[in-house]
């Protein structure tokens, strides 16, 4: 028996322990015959073949079951899956059933920490240590099969790093019965299809977080890549059961796309939302030190924040066109930005130089620890965030968090987190100087400026312990009540 051979019987043996039946072939094949169901097609599928089948590869087997019968179509794919090459053709299984699988595969493989890096880690943080019956998986290398987490990978949740190089191991999960959760956006096509083959098998149900439709509905202010590839994720949406999203302005998206999506689908999934946390830890005073040095924030120049990196969707040019107005309209203060770069950025970081080479008092940083940030808003007089267009808006909800007042968006998710607890000023993020007249409000009117730092520090918070438990709850149990129809 070569190295093949035993891998495929492995497979062979793995699946006839779970359909309770011979460890042979053919009593897998009379099994699939006298039960052609679409489950236990896709089971044999995804088990034989040591991979997630695509929706086009299952229903190619489903119209082998119509026409030749279960018995003829198994031992065909059985035939197949001798026949591979490559990594797949000697991998081993393990068949997951009534298990909650959830997918981190960028979270564990990056030290990035994007908004969905930190709504992902802080979750799936939270639900490991409250003890929930999760199974963390990513990707294969070759994008077809779901492996378990290394130790460096699961301890990558709570300690960011980058993984280059991780190399999969030999068994990989067919997740045949349960609940799949896709905590993550869904960039890549082959991922994406894999993803909607999962919500083929009507045994698994799919449900994910939503975190908005940015390259949809407003696609001139996303990168050519994922616009493209956005639509693909969406298809994939489409096969789940439920999408959670972060924000109502998120879920009024998801919904509108699901109304369209029925006109050309029969099954559409159903809606939720569960809000983001707004939570964040107050500065040490080391941090507020830090703030001091590296943001050369003082008690004697008003600081001006901006936080989130410098993609053209975060408006960051109109920012800095405002702070040249107020500048030449003699207000004083020191803008800020703290944010990695991002696609599309090169203009902001030349018109950043020039207004550097004019002696303007701006610093931009690229990377910040969770406390210096925290001190950032606590120093800062206001942060500003008039994003074109957001899920949910982190830093809205951060800075009001630490009672510093905001000048952000009048629409969408950022007017939703104003409007729930006060705290901002609503501005036109389209129009500079009606950005300026908020920024200027603030730092020149000392009564709105208080009463605006007294109801941010009159919000109540909502923590990530809440977060996570609200979104399990929504997610993975069944409470249908509690998702739109």
């Amino acid at each position: 028996m070569n190295e093949i051979e035993a891998a495929v019987g492995q497979r062979v043996t793995a699946l006839a322990a779970y359909w309770e039946v011979s460890d042979d072939p053919a009593a897998l094949a009379d099994t699939l015959e006298r039960d052609p169901s679409p489950e236990r097609m896709w089971t044999f599928l995804a088990a034989i073949g040591a991979e997630i089948p695509s929706r086009r590869a299952f229903g190619h087997a489903i119209r082998g079951l119509a026409v030749d019968g279960g018995r003829a179509t198994a031992l065909a794919l059985h035939g197949e899956a001798l026949r591979l090459s490559g990594e797949r053709a000697v991998r081993t299984i393990e068949i997951v059933a009534d298990r909650v699988v959830v997918d981190v595969h960028d979270t564990v493989a990056t030290e990035r920490t994007s908004g969905i890096q930190r709504v992902v880690r802080e979750t799936v943080r939270r639900w490991r240590v409250t003890g929930r019956d999760m199974l963390l998986v990513r990707w294969t290398s070759d994008g077809r099969s779901l492996r378990t987490l290394s130790t460096d990978e699961s301890d990558a949740i709570d300690q960011p790093r980058h993984m280059a190089g991780a190399v999969d191991g030999e068994r990989v999960i067919v997740p045949a019965r349960g609940v799949f959760v896709a905590t993550e956006l869904v960039a890549e096509t082959w991922r994406a299809r894999r993803l909607e083959g999962l919500g083929a098998n009507p045994a698994i149900r799919v449900g994910a977080i939503g975190y908005d439709c940015v390259p949809l509905t407003s696609s001139e202010t996303a990168s050519s890549g994922i616009a493209r590839q956005f639509p693909q994720y969406l298809q994939a949406l489409g096969s789940a059961d439920r999408i959670i999203a972060i924000s109502e302005a998120a879920g009024t998206e998801f919904r509108g796309w699901r109304r369209m999506a029925a006109s050309y689908r029969e099954r559409v999934p159903r809606i939720g939302v569960v809000p983001l946390a707004a939570e964040i830890a107050p500065p040490s005073e080391a941090d507020l030190a830090d703030a001091v040095r590296v943001l050369g924030a003082s008690p004697k120049r008003p600081l001006v924040l901006v936080v989130g990196s410098h993609e053209p969707r975060k408006n960051h040019l109109a920012v800095l066109e405002a702070a040249r107005q107020l500048w030449a309209q003699g207000v004083d203060f020191r803008l800020c930005f703290i944010g990695a770069t991002s696609w599309g950025s090169e203009r902001f970081h030349d018109e950043v130089d020039e207004l550097q080479r004019k002696g303007r008092p701006l610093v931009v940083v690229t990377a910040a620890s969770d406390g210096l940030l925290a001190a950032a808003y606590s120093r800062a007089t206001v942060s500003v965030f008039p994003s074109l267009h957001e899920g949910f808006g982190l830093p809205v909800v951060e800075s009001l968090m630490l009672g510093t007042p905001v000048v952000t968006s009048g629409y969408g998710s950022m007017k939703e987190i104003v409007d729930a607890g006060g705290g901002g000023v609503l501005v036109d993020p389209r129009d500079d100087s009606s950005i300026a007249d908020g920024i200027r409000r603030v730092l020149t009117d000392r009564t709105l400026r208080e009463r605006l730092v007294a109801e941010a520090r009159s919000r109540a918070p909502r923590s990530w312990d809440d977060y996570a438990a609200e979104l399990w709850s929504r997610l993975v149990e069944d409470e249908a009540e509690t998702v739109d129809a």
